[in-house]
């Protein structure tokens, strides 16, 4: 849901949707590393 929300320059609930997904249990490393990133980009933290 981040990914697509980001595509399509929606910033906000994209960063909202990456945090949610943090709290999933599961996710893999590269996928944990991939949302800490981005986050980081669009000027967000954990």
């Amino acid at each position: 849901m981040g990914y697509a929300l980001d595509s399509q320059q929606k910033y906000i609930p994209a960063a909202q949707a990456y945090r949610s997904a943090l709290s999933y249990e599961g996710l893999s490393t590269s996928a944990m590393d991939f949302i800490e990133n981005r986050l980081a980009q669009l000027g967000e933290t954990r």
